[in-house]
């Protein structure tokens, strides 16, 4: 009788640990990163002087293509494996700040642009060619990358 209630005990304090442990597990998981926004070009040059991976879009206020992009990406699940950075263009920078921009990202021409970024340089841009149905495209790029 015992040895019965000892076994019991035992086997209940195990399954609470293995309890505990898979909500701890789950509660510490990183399932969603959210898109990092930046607010001035210095930060974007010490981020592209890390060298490490990572995707940076380029946006504008009151852009319709950026607005509607806005909404598909707030759909996404990204898996937190490569930071994604959001830099809005102002009007206050005018030309002087796009300036400064290319001379980090040259190919940048327009917002929005967004560019996966490796080894210090735009490797690869997403250029979306059908703007009804994007976010089938956005969702793919992403997917190759495995950001999502």
């Amino acid at each position: 009788m015992k040895k019965k209630k000892i076994t019991l005990i035992s086997i209940s304090i195990a399954i609470i640990f293995f309890l505990f442990g898979i909500h701890y597990i789950k509660m510490n998981k990183v399932d969603q990163t959210e898109i990092i926004n930046i607010d001035n070009i210095k930060m974007i040059r010490q981020i592209f002087d890390t060298n490490k991976k990572y995707i940076i879009q380029f946006s504008k206020k009151n852009c319709y293509f950026c607005e509607k992009l806005e909404k598909v990406e707030e759909k996404l699940k990204f898996n937190g494996k490569i930071p994604f950075y959001k830099y809005t263009i102002t009007d206050k920078g005018g030309l002087q700040e796009f300036y400064e921009l290319k001379k980090i990202f040259p190919k940048l021409e327009y917002a929005p642009s967004i560019y996966y970024v490796e080894n210090y340089e735009a490797v690869n841009e997403l250029i979306i060619a059908d703007w009804e149905n994007c976010e089938m495209e956005i969702q793919t790029w992403l997917e190759k990358l495995n950001a999502i």
